[in-house]
């Protein structure tokens, strides 16, 4: 459907930080707040599934580039700090765990990364990340992308 209306995988990509702003904003505001700890993370499943959609998009409408990892990347390591910092400034544990939290979720995308430069395979297919691709295209309704191997 993103495709017929013209969206495009990049628009997607930047969508899921907008998620990610609007999960960051409830987190911090959570610790005076605590009906916003339901909110916040229903954007953060929002921002999951934009990260899903974007690759199924892009596959889709045959824009799958090198370009494009790097455009489904990086919106992706910004929202996990932004996520994570907000977490860490919303009063409701001690800041330094969030913000080494946020530190090590780079250094893991790093390592894939990485892993990618040197010819290696980056290992999408483990068990955690197809747990949450099925549990988001589950409930959405969305099929995996032909090129997500969940076995």
């Amino acid at each position: 459907m993103c495709v017929r209306l013209g969206i495009t995988p990049d628009a997607i990509s930047y969508l899921s930080i907008l998620a990610a702003l609007a999960a960051a904003v409830g987190f911090w505001k959570s610790g005076r707040n605590a009906w916003l700890l339901i909110i916040a993370p229903l954007f953060c499943y929002l921002r999951l599934w934009f990260n899903m959609l974007d690759g199924m998009v892009a596959v889709a409408a045959g824009k799958a580039s090198a370009r494009g990892e790097i455009v489904n990347d990086l919106p992706d390591r910004i929202s996990d700090v932004i996520i994570f910092a907000s977490i860490a400034q919303s009063g409701l544990m001690n800041f330094a765990i969030g913000y080494w939290t946020a530190i090590l979720s780079l250094f893991t995308a790093y390592v894939g990364l990485f892993g990618q430069a040197i010819g290696g395979r980056r290992a999408n297919s483990t068990t955690i990340i197809c747990q949450d691709v099925y549990f988001v295209s589950s409930s959405t309704g969305a099929a995996c992308d032909s090129n997500h191997d969940c076995s």
